[in-house]
């Protein structure tokens, strides 16, 4: 885990000189470009806290992508900045596409929203589905690792821009302290067949325990996927607790195969909501 490290070191600003020496040369050119950058945006721009946000990353043949960052941020909202330069969302009725900011869960695990560098762009709410004891927020789908964002030197990582020199020492502080872990996959050098892709299903819980058994009942679903009757999908599973929400997230990993109508061949990637007979899916 060097790698990871060297990464993290980095991006926790603690070469302050590096740091600063950008911020006087450069203003306000990461946040768009850097997805390890994105939830500090409001931070840096205008000075309020993000939360407790966590680094949620994959290994593939030695290389490190961000799957995204998850935050519980200071008004209890669970949000998830995804690991992509344009992570985007077509409108059917007027043939339009949207690059999605970050995705928001509210406090009450009811329902969720996307949000949109456009600010102005208006999305339906998004229906949390609760199962047993726990919350199904969204899965994400992507046809090979490579779709995410694949980590530059581990320097590039702690450009961040501002708008007063005096802002910088205080807000780096704020995000270091503000960082808790990070977690993810590795694995390792499995090949990813053209026929198979990645289904990530993002759950919530509230509270510390769950039954892990209950868990693996869950069914592994995807509209991408091609499932075969009565067949077991075991997926790989992390989770990290948030005390001060009282929040656990659960991160399931599998690889599953595409069916026919799966649009991953041409996009890329694709977010879609609901479990079993009710999945609806957003491309």
């Amino acid at each position: 885990m060097k790698l990871e490290k060297r990464i993290l070191k980095a991006y926790k600003a603690e070469d302050l000189t590096e740091v600063k020496k950008y911020l006087r040369e450069n203003k306000n050119k990461s946040f768009g470009k850097n997805p390890y950058l994105r939830h500090l945006q409001i931070l840096f721009q205008d000075g309020k806290p993000p939360g407790d946000y966590y680094f949620i990353q994959l290994k593939h043949f030695g290389r490190l992508y961000l799957i995204g960052i998850l935050v519980f941020s200071t008004g209890q909202r669970i949000l998830f900045f995804p690991g992509f330069q344009d992570l985007k969302i077509r409108d059917s009725k007027n043939k339009q596409s949207f690059n999605i900011h970050h995705i928001t869960c509210e406090r009450s695990l009811k329902v969720g929203h996307l949000k949109f560098y456009n600010r102005n762009i208006k999305f339906p709410n998004l229906p949390i589905k609760k199962v047993g004891e726990f919350y199904f927020w969204f899965g994400l789908a992507i046809d090979k690792p490579q779709v995410l964002y694949h980590t530059l030197k581990h320097k590039e990582l702690i450009k961040i821009p501002k708008k007063d020199k005096n802002y910088v020492d205080r807000r780096i502080n704020i995000s270091n302290t503000s960082y808790n872990q990070g977690f993810g996959f590795d694995l390792r050098n499995t090949n990813i067949d053209k026929n198979e892709f990645l289904n990530f299903e993002f759950l919530l819980k509230k509270g510390l325990n769950f039954n892990r058994g209950d868990l693996l009942k869950l069914p592994v679903n995807s509209c991408c996927a091609e499932f075969k009757k009565e067949e077991f999908y075991k997926g790989m599973t992390r989770n990290i607790y948030n005390n001060k929400s009282d929040i656990c997230f659960i991160f399931r990993l599998s690889i599953l195969n595409k069916n026919r109508d799966n649009a991953l061949n041409i996009n890329k990637s694709a977010i879609y909501l609901g479990l079993n007979n009710d999945t609806n899916s957003i491309f």
